[in-house]
């Protein structure tokens, strides 16, 4: 809330502020006080702990709790098996938890907590942590990539039915157009959510 205004200030919600821990917790010298996009990010993470605590039961005739987190685990398996393949199946616990967590720090950030005097932080919407979450994906598609094609992952750099005369050009702009990617898949989820 504004000073004495009685108004809701709509840029409180992008502040990094400090909540505890800001003169005695350092490491190498820097400063890692517990921030307000920390809490955000730990109760998002109890929010799922939870969420996915009603899929646990593993009844026969499911509740609607088992249903639900059946349905999102579907969801994230077809999604994975239409772009991947039936190989797929094994990225499905990185991909399902990078999902539900981006899909709750979201909607707890757009929820309207700010009638009864709490300010939701919508932590996806700095570029640090979603630039975080994008190099951690674009590492493991590296890794992966060279662990299954070996030094022939450079390969998917030259598209099949290239012309020949496109050859010098369509490796370069394939490679810095990858390259990117990480970049522009975190600035996406960044500016979407501010």
């Amino acid at each position: 809330m504004a000073e004495g205004g009685g108004k809701i200030d709509p840029m409180h919600q992008f502040l990094v502020e400090p909540l505890f821990g800001t003169q005695d917790w350092q490491i190498a010298g820097y400063n890692i006080a517990f921030t307000n996009s920390a809490m955000w990010m730990a109760v998002a993470t109890i929010v799922l702990i939870a969420f996915m605590s009603l899929g646990t039961k593993g009844k026969v005739v499911p509740t609607r709790g088992q249903m639900m987190v059946e349905g999102a685990v579907r969801f994230v398996d077809n999604m994975l098996a239409s772009n991947i393949g039936p190989e797929g199946k094994r990225y499905v616990p990185y991909v399902f938890s990078l999902f539900m967590f981006i899909l709750f720090a979201n909607v707890l950030g757009l929820l309207p907590l700010g009638v009864v005097g709490i300010h939701p932080f919508t932590f996806t919407s700095h570029f640090t942590i979603t630039g975080v979450l994008a190099i951690m994906s674009f590492a493991i598609v590296l890794v992966v990539g060279f662990w299954r094609h070996g030094l022939h992952f450079f390969s998917l750099f030259v598209p099949h039915g290239t012309p020949w005369w496109l050859m010098p050009v369509i490796p370069l702009i394939e490679f810095v157009s990858f390259m990117v990617r990480p970049f522009s898949l975190g600035l996406r989820l960044f500016v979407a959510m501010t």
